[in-house]
């Protein structure tokens, strides 16, 4: 793939040095670029449904579906920041 004549290729990596007295603190952030495992582990909530006239249609204003998709977007979020992280030799207590 090529963007304005750049040849793009394989996954990004961004580096982060945050130095220390002890020593530096090294991040490697690397672009996540399948949410599949996510996907699989946590389904995306669905809207409950309303009868009308029309037939049934999804309550995207449901407030318990809103607090859902509130949920489901925290933790898709925790889902990047952490497979992002996985080449910094992190380890999590």
């Amino acid at each position: 793939m090529k963007i304005g004549g750049i040849q793009i290729e394989g996954p990004n990596e961004e580096i982060l040095v945050i130095p220390r007295p002890y020593g530096d603190l090294v991040f490697r952030a690397q672009t996540v670029r399948s949410f599949k495992e996510f996907e699989t582990l946590v389904p995306e909530p669905k809207p409950p449904g309303v009868r009308t006239k029309d037939g049934y249609k999804p309550d995207h204003r449901d407030e318990g579906y809103q607090q859902l998709l509130e949920r489901y977007n925290n933790q898709r979020m925790a889902y990047l920041v952490v497979k992002s992280l996985e080449n910094s030799d992190i380890e999590w207590d």
